[in-house]
């Protein structure tokens, strides 16, 4: 799943077929987990809870396309965009309210003394 996170909202691409879309069409509300890694190597998880809607055509093409626009070489963007477009027809728009984080700190101390070397030396490049 690729998401943007813009104007204190996560926007989310999606299809009409989706239980994403379908559990926040009946229940205006969602939560969202991003997994990444920190600056120090070390993983770090965000979890959003929050009031969501659905967004429909056009307004949905032009925020997929942002979207996209975020993760993919630019000289794939609008290719992208035709061929997705036929199957993600909306985004989902999540305000959060509630907000939790967490590190992988404890597992990185252990880790770090086991191997003898720094956590973030373990990982292969992005």
């Amino acid at each position: 799943m690729i998401v943007l996170f813009e104007d204190g909202k996560f926007l989310v691409e999606t299809a009409s077929l989706t239980r994403k879309a379908r559990n926040v069409a009946a229940r205006d509300r969602a939560s969202i987990l991003v997994d990444g890694r920190a600056a120090t190597g070390r993983s770090v998880m965000v979890e959003a809870e929050g009031t969501a809607r659905i967004v429909g055509l056009p307004e949905a093409d032009e925020i997929n396309h942002r979207i996209r626009a975020k993760y993919v070489v630019p000289d794939a963007v609008a290719v992208l965009d035709q061929a997705w477009s036929r199957f993600d027809d909306l985004s989902i728009e999540i305000t959060p309210v509630r907000w939790r984080s967490w590190t992988g700190a404890a597992l990185a101390a252990t880790t770090e003394a086991s191997l003898g070397r720094p956590y973030g030396d373990i990982w292969k490049p992005d």
